[in-house]
């Protein structure tokens, strides 16, 4: 963040409970921080830094880490989510691969999954199956961990190659410029009660808007 210009003003790491995260919401309004990022994977902790916040907002971006993901996020917090930013390393795409996962997913459970974690379940579930077919025997361990590690596969998360000597998916455009080998680092924001994506192309489905809670 320094490398790029940015001040660290303000780093709390002690954070136990909903209570506290309310008060850390209140205490960076007060400081009126350009950006905060919040360090929590769930919901309900978000919820509560959220809340406080804008109880007597400041002209501030809201960055959060995954938690907005899950469908009941949005329910929950309801017109209150709009212009939150969050990001993931491994989200669904909204394109027409994706689509198909998301259709299909609201016909059997009658509700739409989330942009992060229900995507990569069902990619590794394809993964695993594809790795079978390839290999000599799905029995055979080592045939079947050579094929995850020599094949490409194009899930709704993004692309997975695990040919690298880390044996990781790659993130695009941090990790390579090709986004046929790789899964984007994708950064959403809650657009009218949608999750719209704003970074990175090619995968952009808005702008960034200015949160409601700035001054117009």
């Amino acid at each position: 963040a320094e490398a790029a210009g940015w001040e660290l003003d303000y780093i709390a790491d002690d954070i136990a409970s909903a209570e506290q995260w309310a008060e850390e919401g209140r205490r960076v309004a007060a400081r009126a921080p350009a950006a905060v990022m919040i360090g929590s994977f769930f919901t309900h902790e978000t919820i509560s830094f959220v809340r406080a916040f804008q109880a007597d907002p400041a002209p501030t971006l809201l960055y959060a880490l995954y938690a907005p993901s899950i469908p009941r996020f949005r329910v929950e917090m309801g017109p209150a989510a709009e212009g939150l930013l969050w990001a993931t390393t491994t989200g669904t795409y909204s394109d027409q691969v994706a689509r198909r996962f998301i259709d299909s997913y609201r016909r059997a459970w009658a509700v739409p999954p989330g942009r992060s974690h229900a995507g990569i379940a069902y990619d590794r579930v394809r993964i695993l199956a594809d790795a079978w077919g390839a290999a000599d025997s799905a029995r055979d361990f080592g045939s079947v961990s050579e094929a995850l590690r020599q094949g490409v596969h194009r899930g709704v998360n993004g692309a997975y190659s695990f040919a690298g000597a880390g044996q990781a998916a790659l993130a695009y455009p941090l990790a390579t410029p090709d986004p046929s080998i790789s899964m984007a680092h994708l950064v959403f924001q809650i657009q009218d009660n949608r999750q719209r994506i704003v970074h990175p192309a090619p995968y952009t489905e808005s702008g960034l808007r200015l949160p409601p809670w700035w001054p117009s």
